[in-house]
């Protein structure tokens, strides 16, 4: 191993099973690119010559000896956007059960297939959104990272390429193999206590070494397909959309909710949305808020603020508190009324000064309130909308 270390300090090992090809610039600059976590110490460790499943084996087996938190393989044909390693690094801090998550690389053939798999034998695996970040099988180590925790869980080798031939000799016609990257997945799934994650946001090149020509995503591939808007229409986003989501003739709407069970475009936290600054025409948002602890709702107000164009517009649907104080003062404590108080999860509700208050705070001054009964209807946009 080697690299700019300090002693005695091993937060994470880079590892790079080289083949001995020559590699052109682009390569070579995209490796000098990355960025790393602030105060982390990085070594790096490189094989050359040998096959890549005994090369990863000894990599592993010198991360874990130096008593490193993290591994990161780097496979040299793969072109890595710049914050890939910083972006590892997060989402291992904070998916505690994960023992590898690696961003998207593509088999180098026509068309391409990202190397993600939902189930071993199942093929390529293409239900997923760009940005999003969803558990699968496994993996190719192209761009990956692995807890070096959960090395101790698994008997070595921890890689192996396999390549049984065995029943073909006895004339049935059948064969196993496993690449090396398939087959350390499969232990990491056995351990029933180990989970593997792909980075739907970490989208990286293939290259063919010998022609320079680089494999990704189809653009009319199912990842991809969403962020195709027909012109004229508005590009939105329903935040929460659950089992009955946002119906609009405006435009094509993308749907976000962290049950996985309502099928929506993407699936995570609402508080870290998988998606850039500005994309969305419209955020639309259902009766989300109150399903959180009143001092979390600003966090949620300031990331769905985040995504909004600046000629956008949040539309938001609360629990209207100002009507559940009526009913109560009216002595009308009805079973609607309850429900809306304690029902559904609810932690939180709003009046339209509360909300309002917010919204100003977050930089949407120009807001217009409707109020239907219990729920209350909010839109609001930037002054220069």
């Amino acid at each position: 191993m080697s690299g700019g270390a300090y002693p005695g300090w091993n937060s994470m090992v880079e590892g790079i099973p080289f083949s001995g090809r020559n590699l052109p610039p682009k390569m070579m600059l995209n490796w000098k690119g990355i960025s790393y976590p602030m105060n982390f110490n990085v070594t790096t460790a490189v094989l050359f010559g040998l096959p890549v499943d005994v090369a990863r084996n000894y990599i592993c087996r010198g991360a874990l000896d130096s008593g490193a938190k993290y591994l990161v393989f780097w496979d040299e044909d793969v072109l890595r956007p710049p914050q890939s390693i910083r972006e590892l690094v997060y989402r291992m801090e904070h998916t505690l059960d994960a023992a590898i998550i690696g961003g998207v690389v593509c088999l180098k053939a026509e068309p391409a297939e990202p190397m993600i798999f939902k189930g071993i034998g199942g093929g390529p695996f293409w239900d997923w959104r760009v940005g999003e970040f969803f558990e699968i099988a496994g993996i190719g180590m192209g761009n990956t990272i692995i807890r070096l925790e959960a090395l101790k869980d698994i008997e070595e080798p921890w890689f192996k390429t396999v390549n049984d031939y065995a029943p073909l000799m006895e004339g049935i016609p059948a064969t196993e193999q496993w690449t090396e990257d398939l087959y350390f997945c499969d232990k990491v799934r056995k351990t029933k206590k180990w989970k593997i994650y792909c980075d739907g946001a970490l989208l990286c090149a293939h290259v063919d070494l010998a022609t320079g020509k680089e494999y990704g995503l189809p653009p009319d591939s199912k990842p991809l397909r969403h962020l195709l808007i027909p012109p004229g229409e508005k590009k939105i986003l329903d935040v929460g959309s659950g089992h009955n989501p946002l119906k609009t003739n405006e435009g094509p709407v993308v749907t976000f909710d962290l049950d996985e069970s309502c099928k929506p475009d993407y699936r995570g936290d609402c508080r870290r949305l998988p998606f850039g600054t500005g994309e969305f025409d419209i955020v639309h948002s259902r009766h989300l808020l109150e399903q959180f602890p009143q001092d979390e709702t600003d966090e949620i107000l300031k990331e769905l603020k985040r995504v909004l164009g600046p000629k956008g517009e949040l539309r938001l649907t609360v629990a209207n508190l100002d009507w559940i104080a009526d009913q109560v003062k009216a002595g009308k404590v009805t079973g609607p009324v309850l429900n809306m108080i304690y029902g559904d999860n609810r932690k939180t509700a709003f009046t339209s000064k509360m909300l309002e208050e917010r919204l100003k705070e977050i930089g949407l001054p120009k807001i217009s309130f409707k109020s239907d009964g219990g729920d209350l209807s909010v839109i609001a946009r930037a002054k220069r909308a």
